[in-house]
């Protein structure tokens, strides 16, 4: 879908206000990443984002939460994810210029990019089609965090830059 240039110019860059994200917290179970990806799709649709960027963008990092907190499981540092604990979180901030998507998971330990058991294509699918990707940490989990440019629209460095500060001094809880 081409953007109409008009509306494009009535896009204005980030002013520094986050706003609230939607957020969606999910059980460590198969069909999470789906939901998520549902979730995600249509809470950008009314912004003009790419729906099927953000969804697989989405069903990456969902499912790299997933394969975390079973991880956890594995090497008994958590107990068995049984209903109705809901560690898995989503959280999806849409404007017309871009999307800011934060998934979380209860595995603090860094994503470890050179292990392909854990990740395969999917972060570098992720970091092909965002702007910037990051992870910050808490003691007991960590979000992954991307930012999505809409359709037609090339943030510069400097607005990307402050949309990542604007997350990090930004309450990102529900």
């Amino acid at each position: 879908m081409t953007p109409d240039p008009a509306a494009l110019t009535s896009r204005a860059p980030f002013s520094g206000d986050l706003g609230r994200p939607d957020w969606l917290a999910l059980h460590v179970h198969d069909a999470s990443a789906p939901i998520a990806r549902r979730f995600a799709e249509a809470t950008v649709a009314p912004y003009g984002a790419d729906r099927d960027n953000v969804g697989l963008i989405t069903s990456e990092l969902v499912t790299n939460a997933l394969r975390a907190a079973r991880r956890l499981v594995e090497e008994g540092l958590a107990p068995a994810w049984n209903y109705p604990a809901r560690p898995l979180r989503i959280g999806v901030l849409a404007t017309e210029r871009w999307v800011r998507l934060s998934i979380t998971d209860p595995d603090p330990r860094p994503i470890d990019p050179l292990a392909p058991s854990e990740n395969g294509w999917g972060l570098g699918i992720v970091d092909t089609l965002s702007v910037k990707r990051w992870t910050t940490y808490e003691a007991e989990s960590k979000t992954v965090h991307v930012i999505v440019a809409a359709p037609g629209v090339a943030l510069s460095a400097t607005e990307v830059d402050t949309l990542q500060a604007a997350t990090m001094n930004h309450s990102l809880r529900r």
